[in-house]
């Protein structure tokens, strides 16, 4: 499905929601997330899809090299260890078009240490709008 995306000269828009999901998608990613606007792909969403750290790790790797000018960002019911959290405020801290990111009802695989560090991030980030955090066992301070 993914491939035949590729060929779509404006496509604003991926939702998955409870699909599978593998390395070779997020892979396959790649050529529409590098595209420049008016083309680029401005929505990406990851909904009850099972997916793992790694694949959340790869994920966040494959924007930060596409250079990717998504808005929108959902990695809801994701599981996320300590590797993949760090990729992923990585990728946030440094993305300029990011605006609302969901990473509702996260799964920790390990332990917390990642959510002081987005709080920082989003402390920082100047065009973030939205950030839906629910569902999560988080302790404000």
């Amino acid at each position: 499905m993914i491939s035949a995306l590729e060929h779509q000269k404006v496509f604003k828009s991926i939702v998955y929601r409870r699909n599978g999901l593998s390395e070779q998608v997020i892979e396959r990613l790649y050529p529409l997330l590098t595209r420049r606007p008016p083309q680029h792909l401005v929505e990406l969403k990851f909904i009850d899809c099972n997916m793992t750290g790694s694949q959340v790790a790869l994920l966040c790797d494959t924007l930060t090299c596409a250079d990717s000018r998504l808005r929108t960002l959902a990695l809801v019911y994701a599981q996320q260890t300590d590797r993949s959290f760090s990729r992923m405020i990585s990728w946030l801290k440094d993305s300029q078009y990011i605006r609302n990111i969901d990473l509702s009802s996260t799964q920790m695989c390990t332990s917390s240490q990642g959510w002081p560090k987005l709080i920082e991030v989003v402390k920082e980030h100047n065009s973030l709008r939205s950030v839906n955090i629910s569902h999560n066992r988080l302790m404000e301070d």
